[in-house]
């Protein structure tokens, strides 16, 4: 697909900040991570986001109106505050071989949010709006707030 300038394939780094300011997309392709705080850093930075439904957090992040128990196995999921797509197999291939179903979906979505402005557009406004929700001030008072509800 010649995007190897366009795509960076960053291993862990302390400080993600400066790949974020310069990215327009975040894609989380994992097969499964605990909570997902590079998902959320994307969201703060307002980037839309395509992520694999991996059984903890990426659903709960860009579904959280969803039953956090469903998993989507089979199809792209257009969610409130992202992209979900199945999570591939995790087979190791020579790079010859036909792209597995996961895959598809992947690339799929990938290249529905390139070329389409108006779903761009929507999840860039859609993430800021989440990310804002991530706020640690908000939360730290949400937090007091149910600790002084159930107190009294």
């Amino acid at each position: 697909y010649k995007m190897e300038k366009k795509i960076l394939l960053i291993p862990f780094c302390t400080n993600p900040f400066p790949y974020l300011k310069c990215s327009k997309v975040f894609i989380m392709p994992s097969m499964y991570e605990g909570y997902c705080n590079a998902l959320c850093e994307a969201l703060i930075c307002g980037l839309p986001c395509i992520a694999t439904d991996f059984k903890t957090s990426a659903r709960e992040i860009l579904a959280p109106d969803t039953a956090i128990t469903y998993q989507n196995k089979d199809r792209i999921e257009y969610a409130k505050y992202g992209i979900l797509t199945p999570v591939c197999s995790g087979t190791k291939y020579m790079g010859k071989e036909k792209l597995e179903q996961g895959e598809e979906y992947l690339a799929q979505a990938m290249i529905k949010l390139y070329n389409d402005k108006e779903l761009y557009d929507r999840y860039k406004v859609s993430a800021g709006e989440r990310g804002n929700q991530m706020n640690i001030d908000m939360k730290v008072q949400e937090w007091i707030s149910l600790i002084n509800e159930n107190m009294g």
